[in-house]
């Protein structure tokens, strides 16, 4: 978010949040970049899409593997109100669709495995397994067969 405050007589005291920066910075490589100078754990080869919210008071609770696609608009939070910060961990080759909402409201955190898909515009408040694909809100996983001809 971006806040600008004034005082009375139009002076020059502005504060600028870096969370706006980083999360509308069009280029991948220094958006993720900035996201590991302030402490997320990001692998390589991953994708951070624009307008992601990396919960901003927790930046040592998510890690996010190698090789893993974050779209547009995704949103992590590692609390809600009157809760303990959980963990919020997505490993390597995931893909997340925009519009997502990923919270860790477990003690044990949020956990999205290997080359796990998660649909667009979904609500994952629980784990999901390595290769499953998940959609909805709450979040389900769907059986896909690619094997399966009709």
């Amino acid at each position: 978010m971006v806040i600008f405050s004034f005082d009375s007589h139009n002076e020059t005291h502005k504060e600028v949040f870096i969370s706006s920066i980083y999360s509308c910075c069009p280029f991948n490589s220094l958006r993720v970049t900035l996201y590991k100078l302030i402490g997320y754990k990001i692998g390589r080869g991953s994708f951070i899409g624009m307008r992601c919210y990396l919960d901003d008071m927790c930046y040592n609770l998510i890690e996010i593997g190698s090789n893993v696609t974050i779209s547009y608009r995704v949103y992590f939070a590692c609390h809600g109100r009157k809760q303990r910060h959980n963990k919020i961990i997505i490993k390597d080759g995931a893909y997340v669709g925009m519009r997502s909402n990923i919270i860790a409201r477990q003690d044990k955190g949020t956990i999205i495995g290997e080359n796990a898909i998660v649909g667009a515009c979904s609500l994952v408040n629980k784990s999901v397994p390595a290769g499953a694909t998940v959609v909805g809100i709450p979040a389900k996983e769907i059986n896909i067969n690619k094997n399966d001809k009709k």
